[in-house]
């Protein structure tokens, strides 16, 4: 780190020639160095990929994505199904609602209707997760920032269409890339739907569709999802 750096540049001082100017001069010398350190750990757009961590969860059980990502910390149902959201994931994970156990009575439910997470019904045992939303303002998902940061390797998401459109390319595995733009403004969008030859089925899709605007923002993205191509 640029601390450490720092550090090490001190003891290699020869005490015997310190004066405040020299002093003064390394100091300098040394934030120099600093500043210098910090501008190269910037990740510029030609480097950035999307997170393919994401597609490995693609055919993994309940129990494989609790090992993986810690415990359930939130449940609910949409599209048809039933997703979790657990501690350390990417966003929801969805199981149809014939592949769920609902045991023989309804899970409790909180006073604004959510699925008490202690009580909610499972997914069974064999069956494995085949899509995870990241974000999906349609069907009104929560949508946590930290996990659409985790969508992009460095942390950070891109700013225009152009970086998007880039970095997306320029992901290992990604094949087929397509891109639309729907016109009309406000509610003029780009869609993205790719494939993916990664992970344990080799075989997924990622669909990415934004708002039409110069610069994006954390609320620009419309959907975020994964799935298995069938």
């Amino acid at each position: 780190s640029c601390m450490v750096f720092v550090s090490l540049a001190a003891c290699t001082e020869d005490p015997g020639a310190a004066s405040d100017e020299t002093t003064g001069e390394t100091t300098a010398a040394q934030t120099t160095e600093v500043i210098t350190t910090q501008e190269e750990t910037t990740v510029p757009v030609s480097e950035m990929t999307l997170n393919t961590d994401m597609f490995a969860d693609i055919g993994l059980t309940y129990s494989q994505l609790v090992d993986k990502h810690g415990k359930l910390i939130e449940v609910g149902t949409a599209k048809g199904g039933v997703w979790y959201n657990f501690e350390n994931g990417f966003g929801q994970y969805f199981w149809s609602w014939e592949d769920v156990d609902w045991g023989e009575s309804s899970p409790l439910q909180d006073e604004d209707g959510h699925i008490l997470v202690e009580s909610a019904p499972l997914p069974k045992k064999d069956i494995q997760c085949m899509e995870i939303v990241i974000v999906d303002a349609v069907n009104s998902l929560p949508a946590k920032e930290e996990n659409l940061m985790k969508v992009f390797s460095n942390l950070t998401i891109p700013e225009t269409f152009v970086e998007l459109e880039d970095v997306i390319k320029q992901t290992p595995g990604i094949t087929d890339v397509k891109s639309d733009e729907e016109l009309g403004d406000p509610y003029g969008y780009y869609t993205f739907d790719t494939y993916l030859l990664s992970g344990i089925f080799n075989n997924s899709s990622i669909q990415i569709a934004t708002y039409k605007t110069d610069k994006f923002e954390i609320d620009s993205f419309l959907q975020i999802s994964i799935h298995h191509l069938t």
